[in-house]
């Protein structure tokens, strides 16, 4: 997931753009249908943006075009929130694992004898281990279309009101729904009469965008059926994980500015 913060004239945050779309769909989208690109961006960034911005000289769609970036977040820009970087994830938590003869469980463990995503992220070894769990139970797995990184919901638990009080309900679905969140929006009605910037989260004021997205939960969904079907042989930790998975590995820079 990938944020942009809206402040105000003082500098209080005022809004957070949350947004998990790949960039894949919208390189596909921009080489097949310019219009809706733009009748998008200025649907949930601003009407008034221009088509050359987004296409820059009449070429390709440009993911890293301002109103992705420094002005908005439209969709994903970093080179990790990819669909291929999704694939090889799952992928590579299909492999199964041993150490001196035992079966690999521990999730940091089992990522680490896989190789297939970071130790340091929260969500690659709780991915890995549930894919894992299926995989030795002999599941036959893949991902649910539409295949793509999704916002499951916000725990606004802790969020207070600058007098005390629990906040209210400010969060926005935006695009997606049915538990297949990919945009969503953070912002105090104006009725209200004050900001996010205004509000505490765990008894600190909210400066920083990253101080709501931390209770925002993700996931990936997957299928899971003919229980028993299959029976990879475990991989001996520190042994190469089996060839492939490297064929989608992602390859983009991200230059989202927070």
């Amino acid at each position: 997931m990938e944020w942009f913060v809206y402040k105000t004239p003082a500098g209080r945050i005022r809004r957070i753009d949350f947004t998990c779309e790949p960039y894949d769909y919208w390189e596909f989208l921009g080489a097949n249908d310019r219009a809706r690109v733009v009748a998008l961006y200025r649907a949930y960034i601003d009407p008034s943006i221009p088509e050359s911005d987004l296409f820059p000289g009449g070429g390709p769609y440009d993911m890293f075009n301002p109103w992705n970036t420094e002005k908005g977040a439209m969709h994903l820009t970093d080179g990790p929130n990819s669909l291929g970087a999704e694939i090889n994830l799952v992928a590579g938590a299909t492999v199964t694992w041993q150490k001196d003869g035992v079966p690999v469980t521990d999730p940091l463990q089992f990522i680490r004898c896989g190789g297939f995503g970071g130790e340091v992220r929260s969500s690659d070894p709780r991915i890995g281990w549930d894919i894992g769990n299926l995989a030795r139970l002999g599941f036959a797995i893949t991902l649910r279309n539409p295949i793509g990184l999704l916002i499951d919901g916000l725990d606004d638990t802790g969020f207070l009101k600058p007098d005390g009080t629990p906040a209210g309900d400010y969060w926005r679905v935006r695009r997606g729904g049915g538990g297949h969140i990919v945009r969503a929006t953070y912002e105090v009605p104006a009725a209200e009469g004050f900001v996010v910037g205004d509000m505490t989260i765990g008894g600190q004021r909210v400066e920083f965008g990253g101080q709501v997205a931390e209770h925002v939960a993700m996931k990936v969904v997957g299928v899971a059926c003919r229980q028993g079907s299959f029976s990879n042989v475990p991989q001996t930790c520190g042994v190469a994980a089996p060839g492939g998975f490297g064929l989608v590995a992602p390859s983009r820079k991200n230059t989202r500015l927070q």
